[in-house]
């Protein structure tokens, strides 16, 4: 909107350089395409492990598909968290680009999908499909936003990007616990990556980010109807750390609710030529 544009700059600006990590709402995404997803990731956890086991990602070529329980470690720490994680969909024979370096053509290639398990989970490869479009698009447009807030053209990073972004879209669901129980976190401490994560949680919270100053953990509490947006250590080398890239981890709860979250890490053109500096 030009109208709030400036507003929603300066608000950003000061968020990045605070702490990394602002929320937005308003974002032209609907409360029914997000419910959906949510809804769906949530109908495909709930599946057998047998059934979710047939997407396992050791089966995939280019690191898609589904981790079990218990075989990720975050900083360290072994996450108490399933996962399910899907790329851009392409065909590696056609989508192949010379320009693209040899150590990222097993980036490039289809996610595996439901087979059997199609009937239990309807609608899954569309709904995914089509989030992922949608969130490309809006993390097009904050790519867009960051440059603006540093005073650039709003067009700077667009051939970082091109037509061609790398993105990840994980699912993540990490069960309740007891009281009682030892394992007291669900994700280790860490600084994405990248350039830029867009984050749908559902309400049952656990995820909290680090003050770069002092140090504190603090809460971010789920608000309905926004997504969470997070800088990665790419865009906090680039501006030499003017804008943070916040450490953040998820504490495992004992609501007796599971919390489910869908990140979505969206990055470069794998032939895009990065500077160290902006």
């Amino acid at each position: 909107n030009p109208e709030t544009r400036p507003k929603f700059l300066q608000e950003m600006r000061h968020s990045l350089m605070e702490i990394g990590t602002f929320y937005i709402k308003d974002h032209g995404i609907s409360i029914e395409v997000t419910t959906d997803a949510m809804k769906t990731v949530q109908e495909y956890f709930a599946l057998p492990l047998e059934e979710k086991k047939k997407m396992l990602i050791v089966n995939s070529r280019h690191f898609r598909g589904y981790k079990v329980m218990g075989e990720e470690f975050t900083n360290n720490q072994l996450d108490h968290r399933e996962q399910l994680q899907f790329g851009p969909e392409q065909d590696p024979i056609t989508t192949f680009q010379p320009s693209i370096s040899p150590d990222f053509h097993g980036l490039q290639g289809p996610n595996q999908w439901p087979t059997s398990t199609l009937a239990l989970v309807p609608r899954f490869q569309p709904c995914i499909l089509d989030f992922m479009r949608q969130l490309e698009q809006l993390s097009q447009q904050l790519m867009e936003a960051v440059a603006l807030s540093l005073g650039l053209s709003g067009s700077y990073f667009r051939d970082l990007f091109g037509k061609t972004p790398y993105y990840r879209l994980k699912c993540a669901r990490y069960p309740s616990v007891k009281k009682s129980a030892n394992a007291t976190i669900g994700c280790g401490a860490h600084k994405d990556t990248g350039f830029l994560t867009v984050l749908l949680q559902d309400m049952v919270g656990g995820l909290q980010g680090q003050d770069p100053k002092t140090g504190q953990w603090m809460e971010t509490r789920p608000i309905p109807e926004t997504f969470i947006v997070t800088m990665g250590e790419a865009i906090e080398k680039l501006t030499g750390g003017l804008y943070h890239a916040t450490v953040h981890r998820v504490l495992n709860n004992t609501s007796g609710q599971d919390r489910y979250s869908i990140p979505f890490f969206f990055d470069p053109s794998l032939d895009a030529q990065i500077p160290s500096k902006i």
